[in-house]
């Protein structure tokens, strides 16, 4: 219950804080961020060998139960959501 009450007292203390006060928080939150940032990894750089080889090495790995290809037959195309999407079918 002490917590709440001290919460509630913050709020309301937090209407009644001057605008230089106000001005300093943000100044700090902002500087905490910059340094964050810069502490933070960078993103790494992929280059287009990488691309090429993930893309070949994971046709397979998201599918649930691997099925063969079937090559026989007609694929029909039946229009959804008044034509925005399609779902395929074999005949």
């Amino acid at each position: 219950m002490g917590v709440l009450l001290k919460l509630i007292w913050y709020a309301v203390a937090g209407l009644f804080r001057s605008r230089a006060a106000l001005q300093t928080e943000v100044l700090v939150l902002r500087h905490q961020l910059n340094v964050l940032r810069r502490k933070a990894p960078k993103r790494v750089a992929i280059s287009k060998i990488d691309r090429l080889v993930r893309t070949h090495l994971s046709p397979h790995k998201d599918a649930p139960i691997r099925r063969d290809v079937c090559r026989t037959g007609r694929v029909l195309s039946l229009p959804i959501l008044g034509g925005l999407h399609h779902q395929y079918v074999r005949v």
